[in-house]
């Protein structure tokens, strides 16, 4: 016989984040001093044939490249029956 395996689902995520106000310390060639982390928490959201609802904490940060454009990281982390932990590492343009 035949197995079909669905694994279809969606994690939406509802952070709220305090962003930490770094100053600069005035030397252009100092990348860490527009480094600006964050820390928060929310709810998260699994859709599918198991939807559930659970809070969640996330952290990160976001290092500008230039004037255009901004380096981001962030760790989220769901508490639903067993602990789901995503990673996201991106660039974004800056408008």
């Amino acid at each position: 016989s035949d197995y079909v395996v669905k694994f279809w689902f969606m994690l939406i995520l509802i952070p709220v984040t305090y962003d930490f106000v770094t100053q600069s310390t005035g030397i252009e060639t100092e990348a860490l001093s527009a480094f600006a982390p964050y820390v928060g928490g929310g709810l998260a959201i699994a859709t599918g044939d198991n939807s559930d609802v659970a809070p969640m904490i996330t952290a990160g940060a976001d290092v500008p490249i230039g004037n255009q454009f901004t380096a981001n990281a962030g760790v989220n982390v769901g508490f639903f029956d067993s602990t789901s932990v995503g990673l996201t590492i991106g660039v974004g343009y800056n408008f």
